[in-house]
Formats: C-alpha cells, structure tokens, sequence
C-alpha cells in the first residue's frame, strides 16, 4: 500500500500549513469585585521646618561671695603645672580580655576541634603536591588556610570560630588524591 505521489504533496502541503497557525488561549475578564484597582493618587504633604531658636544669653557671672570676717584668710594658691602620671602605670601589660565560653565544656570542644586539626593536616601530608590539577592545587590551597585560620582562632580559645574552619579544612583534605 504505497502511497501515491498525487497524495503525498497535498498532505505535505496541510500539515505545513496547520503548523504555521497560531493557537491562542483566552481567559474571561476577571469578576468586578477581583479587578485590580488603579494606584492612590500621590500625596504631598508640606513640610514646615521651625525656624532655628537660639540660645538665651547667658547671665553675666555672679560676683564672688562676700569673705566672712570670722575666718581667717586662705592663703593664695598659684596653680602649677599637672604632674604627669607614672610611667610604670603607663606600661602596665596589657592582659587579653576574658575568653566569652560559648558551650558547656569547652575543653572537649577544644579536644575535638585539635583533632580534626591534626587529622585534616595528616591528610594534606599524604598529598601529592605536584601531581594536583589547577582545581585541586585550589583545594589544596584553601584547605592549607582553613587549616591556619583554626590554628589562630584555637591559639586565641575562640573555638566557636576553630571548630567549623577545622571542619571545613578536614572535609576538603578528606576530598584531595593521596599519594
């Protein structure tokens, strides 16, 4: 059953024709209640600023009081230089402020936050440096800084802040080809 050449141009011919048509979909208006209403008309509103006040004048010093004659006279004191304060006060050493303990028991934090210290830094060891890809060599890299960065912040007993940078450094050295 072939199809004969007298049909095939004609059936080629309306299914091009009916795939250049355009369906379109159309929605009903939406309910009056629905509508989107338009925008409030703009509102300016005036703004008097109040004048600037100044200040009363000042009175004029009081005279001084009158000297009692009961007393006997003060003895007139001429000011002298301020003395400056002592060196040794000066140079006292600076003491860190407290460590803020952020958990419950610090040293297990501690614990923990050393040892994945010390694994992520076994595990950057075992790396072959040189055989690294650009992307790896980047890895590498950060893993290296996470690492320092959780040193200083373990130095300093900031272990809120050790704790994840160790994680992250463990994580990424966990990640890169070892020897």
């Amino acid at each position: 059953m072939a199809l004969d050449s007298r049909l095939i141009v004609p059936l080629l011919l309306v299914v091009a024709v009916s795939a250049c048509t355009k369906v379109t979909a159309r929605t009903p208006d939406p309910p009056p209640g629905l509508a989107t209403p338009n925008p409030p008309d703009r509102l300016i509103v005036p703004v008097d600023l109040p004048e600037p006040v100044e200040p009363p004048p000042t009175p004029p010093p009081a005279a001084p009081p009158p000297v009692v004659q009961n007393q006997p006279p003060r003895p007139r004191v001429t000011p002298t230089a301020p003395t400056p304060p002592p060196a040794a006060a000066a140079e006292a050493p600076s003491q860190p402020p407290p460590v803020l303990q952020t958990t419950l028991n610090p040293a297990e934090l501690e614990q923990q936050t050393k040892t994945l210290i010390d694994v992520a830094r076994k595990d950057l060891d075992r790396v072959a440096v040189s055989q690294l890809t650009a992307s790896a060599r980047e890895q590498y890299d950060q893993a290296r800084k996470f690492l320092r960065q959780a040193d200083d912040a373990v130095k300093i007993k900031n272990l809120a802040l050790a704790q994840p940078l160790a994680e992250k450094a463990a994580s990424l050295a966990n990640q890169l080809p070892k020897k």
